[in-house]
């Protein structure tokens, strides 16, 4: 005698067959029902559980979907944004390095200048503040030998 099975039972191998394969008909369900179990069960009640279980391994898929879409999706915007990170980068360096030769060329430029001027003068600011100096002196004795009674200013000092 045919005994009842139980909704857990028949879950169980719907579940089995559906992990098994894509498409799972219910002749198939009978099939392993009666291979497994020793009972078929009723076309009706194993219908309205395959039903049940396939729109929910639908549900699950589909969310699957979503949840690999939505993953793929952040994974290219990750991409760009390293992608837009590294130009920024890679403009950043080059934006330092102009400047950085644009600083060297007007230190060279000045530097330049400066032996330029200095050649054009010829006498660097200390050595006029020498020769001036020592001029000083020099009149300051040249004085106190037109004038004697005046006295020679670098001996006081």
């Amino acid at each position: 005698m045919p005994r009842g099975l139980s909704e857990t039972e028949i879950e169980r191998v719907v579940r089995d067959l559906l992990v098994r394969q894509r498409r799972v008909s219910v002749r198939d369900v009978m099939f392993a029902l009666q291979t497994q179990l020793g009972s078929g069960g009723r076309t009706e009640r194993i219908c309205r559980v395959l039903k049940r279980l396939e729109s929910e391994g639908e549900a699950a898929r589909v969310a699957d979907a979503a949840v690999t879409d939505e993953i793929a999706a952040l994974r290219e915007r990750v991409r760009l944004a390293e992608a837009r990170a590294a130009l920024s980068e890679e403009r950043e360096r080059q934006h330092q390095d102009l400047w950085a030769a644009r600083y060297a060329e007007k230190v060279a430029q000045l530097e330049r200048q400066s032996r330029a001027t200095q050649s054009l003068r010829g006498v660097t600011h200390e050595q006029y503040l020498r020769v001036h100096q020592r001029a000083i002196r020099l009149a300051r004795r040249l004085a106190k030998y037109e004038d004697p009674e005046k006295p020679d200013e670098d001996e006081r000092d």
